[in-house]
């Protein structure tokens, strides 16, 4: 399992939230909205290693690893 951590602009997080919504694989979905210094929200999800590539492209699709932020750690299982 992976953890990512993404900070959008808030004009963006809807949108990021409505494509997460429609992919397989999403976990203990959280979001911080303001949380982002100076302007942003931050979006923290878990997802499966096999449903991860879909979850990277759409978040290169609303350009968030160059106009946001986007961290991954691997999660160990147990």
């Amino acid at each position: 399992m992976l953890h990512i951590r993404v900070v959008t602009t808030p004009g963006l997080t809807g949108r990021l939230l409505e494509r997460l919504a429609d992919l397989p694989g999403i976990r203990n979905l959280i979001v911080l909205e303001g949380a982002a210094r100076p302007s942003g929200d931050a979006v923290f999800f878990d997802v499966d290693h096999g449903a991860a590539n879909p979850v990277f492209r759409a978040l290169r699709a609303l350009s968030l690893d160059h106009d946001g932020a986007v961290d991954r750690a691997v999660r160990s299982e147990g």
